[in-house]
């Protein structure tokens, strides 16, 4: 057992040994010229660092900047809205409104006859077609004047109504 002991304890000395043997020596000390070199370089990186975070503190006041301008702008802005009401468009101090309505009716007939009911009624014709369409436009200006227009588009014949 003290054997074993003591060629393990005489591998590790030789593999510690190797691992000196084979290091290669150290560099040399610096010469004072490149230390003064590195510290030049040092300053110059030290001194671009100092310009860019500069810049980008002055991006930054722009950006803010930027943001409120463009904050103030969508306030001035007109607002534009579409619901079941409409299409309205509202000024931003709400002195201006106005809307535009469309309504629309809309015909549509499909027969599916026998030969019998053919002979009977007729060949009743599949058709479709629009009745009417309105178009209403309403709205204030300045908040003293309200305004009302309504267009009828409808037919003015019967051969005009489909069904």
């Amino acid at each position: 057992m003290n054997r074993r002991r003591w060629r393990w304890a005489a591998l590790a000395g030789l593999s510690i040994a190797w691992g000196a043997w084979a290091q290669e020596p150290p560099d040399p000390p610096p010469a004072p010229a490149e230390i003064e070199a590195l510290r030049e370089q040092v300053r110059s990186l030290t001194h671009q660092i100092n310009g860019l975070e500069a810049r980008y503190a002055a991006d930054q006041a722009n950006a803010e900047e930027s943001t409120q301008a463009a904050a103030e702008e969508k306030a001035k802005a007109p607002k534009v809205t579409l619901d079941s009401g409409g299409l309205r468009v509202r000024s931003a101090d709400d002195a201006f409104e106005h809307r535009i309505r469309l309504r629309v009716s809309h015909d549509f007939a499909w027969f599916n006859q026998d030969k019998e009911l053919e002979d009977f009624i007729g060949d009743e014709q599949d058709g479709t077609g629009f009745r009417m369409a309105r178009l209403r436009l309403q709205g204030k200006v300045w908040n003293d004047f309200s305004y009302l227009a309504e267009f009828d588009f409808a037919g003015q014949t019967p051969e005009d109504s489909p069904v």
